[in-house]
């Protein structure tokens, strides 16, 4: 069975998050506004952030296999550590926007009408994680079954409990158990928000940036001590993790940054993508595969996550494309959950063909694939979209 690509807790992945459209599942109602022809409830730089990140988790994943086949420090190597680091801000971005339209909405009066909402958004989540994490799994087991023996088979039908409850169901599908406790704690970081001024916001980000800080040192510590776990005792990642980037998602689309700012945090941003480049490379020649500065809940992917969204909302809020390109945006927008969903599917499939990241020349191969991969998995979750029940689970 395939193991969790190597970045932090769980690995990497997407969107079931919330949309930016108020039609698609797990969405909200009461999103911000736009001017021009765009719907109640959708921003076109929140939309675009979307599509974009979703095309980054295809080609992450296209290349995380790659990175952990190839000699350490290599030009193909180096072509898929490129690529890590390139796309590592994915998954942030997308909790950055469900955070950035699930913080902003009214709070209810009625607390029990704001629980129905949660249940209503986790349940979609857990029913898709529920379906696509046993046609995973089912599928894997079924590959196996020339090799295997019946009584091997049944244990592995036995095992799929297990499969679910000790560990992400399938390598991509960890967003979904994420996701789902970010919704269950959605109640609560909306009532501090509500009451929060921008400075203690600020101030709850930076805490939050302090726990990536720990988790880097303590991999650094077990390293030095020859993989035998040494940690700090300063347990404050674990207050923190992904409801920073929650926060951070409602902080950034709330609030404007300075030029002065701006440029630092892009600065910022550039600095960390050299270093985590380097840093990668230094670490993997030295302890093997080393790939704790991608991951998710590191400072550099942080900051990286946040000049990205900041970039797409300085560039294109306030602008409307045509009502066509409009259309065509939020429908892409909208596929999101099922790309994500699919896309490893697809991944698998073409490399039981031989077209994989490393069929011929990474440097062509990695962008073919991740090309492919999505344009056959927003034609799958498009005809999905059509079916009357698969469409409630993408």
């Amino acid at each position: 069975m395939p193991q969790p690509p190597d970045i932090a807790p769980p690995p990497v992945a997407l969107p079931g998050s919330p949309s930016s459209d108020t039609s698609a599942p797990g969405t909200i109602t009461d999103g911000p506004t736009t001017g021009g022809s765009q719907p109640r409830g959708r921003l076109f730089y929140a939309d675009a952030l979307r599509v974009c990140a979703t095309v980054a988790v295809v080609l992450l994943h296209t290349a995380d296999g790659a990175w952990a086949d190839l000699p350490v420090g290599s030009f193909d190597w180096q072509v898929t550590n490129v690529a890590e680091v390139a796309t590592r801000w994915a998954v942030p971005i997308f909790v950055m926007v469900s955070g950035m339209f699930l913080l902003a909405r009214p709070l209810p009066d009625d607390f029990t009408q704001e629980w129905a909402g949660v249940r209503k958004r986790a349940g979609r989540i857990l029913a898709a994680l529920i379906a696509w994490g046993l046609l995973y799994n089912l599928l894997d087991i079924a590959l196996g079954i020339p090799g295997s023996t019946p009584a091997e088979v049944g244990d592995e039908l036995l095992g799929l409990p297990a499969r679910f409850l000790l560990q992400p169901a399938w390598y991509h599908l960890w967003f979904l158990y994420m996701i789902i406790g970010l919704y269950l704690i959605t109640p609560i970081l909306a009532r501090f928000v509500a009451g929060a001024s921008r400075r203690v916001l600020e101030y709850a980000l930076l805490l939050c940036l302090s726990g990536t800080v720990v988790r880097l040192v303590d991999h650094f510590l077990t390293l030095g001590a020859g993989g035998v776990e040494r940690t700090l005792f300063f347990p404050l990642d674990e207050v923190t993790g992904y409801a920073g980037y929650f926060l951070a998602g409602h902080y950034f689309s709330r609030y404007d940054l300075s030029r002065g700012a701006r440029r630092l945090l892009h600065g910022a941003a550039l600095v960390s993508a050299v270093a985590i480049l380097a840093g990668a490379t230094v670490l993997s020649q030295s302890f093997g595969h080393d790939g704790m500065l991608y991951a998710p809940l590191s400072p550099g992917i942080a900051v990286i996550s946040a000049s990205v969204f900041v970039a797409f909302k300085d560039g294109l809020s306030g602008r409307v494309p045509s009502p066509r390109w409009d259309r065509r945006w939020g429908r892409l927008s909208e596929l999101s959950f099922g790309v994500y969903l699919v896309h490893a599917l697809v991944l698998t499939a073409l490399s039981l063909i031989g077209f994989s990241a490393t069929a011929f020349l990474p440097l062509l191969a990695v962008p073919l694939v991740a090309l492919v991969t999505v344009v056959v998995s927003y034609a799958v979750a498009a005809l999905l979209a059509h079916l009357p029940v698969a469409r409630k689970l993408i």
